[in-house]
């Protein structure tokens, strides 16, 4: 049985079991989604997955993201991310992109969270926990 912490000092103290180290790279470029899918290849990622803003569709830039096939467009005006979104994204990603070697968040704080929790989720955990 797990002991809670009593405090915000022994809950630091805890084992880092509760840090999760997530990749991140901020690309800032006047060519940005250019610099983006070459900065993919350079990588050697063969099968990455785009969680992007809806808001983001209209504006000419970001279209060849949009034109990729793995993808999920997130209409982060809707509402905050859910814990069931996130799982039904990692259970559509687990079936139908079960290869995903790489997910790449585009927009602003509700789509790059959304985009954590399922790189998390997908990329680190094995299928079973779920």
């Amino acid at each position: 049985m797990f002991n809670s912490p009593k405090s915000l000092k022994d809950f630091v103290a805890l084992p880092r079991f509760w840090r999760i180290e997530v990749p991140t790279q901020v690309v800032l470029s006047d060519d940005g989604i250019g610099r983006l899918f070459r900065l993919i290849e350079e990588r050697g990622k063969k099968k990455p997955f785009f969680v992007i803003d809806k808001a983001l569709e209209c504006q000419a830039p970001f279209a060849p993201v949009f034109a990729q096939k793995d993808k999920f467009v997130f209409n982060a005006s809707y509402s905050e991310v859910r814990t069931g979104d996130v799982d039904a994204l990692v259970q559509v990603m687990r079936t139908e992109h079960p290869d995903c070697d790489l997910i790449v968040g585009i927009g602003g704080g509700k789509a790059l969270d959304f985009a954590k929790s399922v790189s998390y989720t997908h990329l680190t955990l094995p299928t079973n926990s779920l």
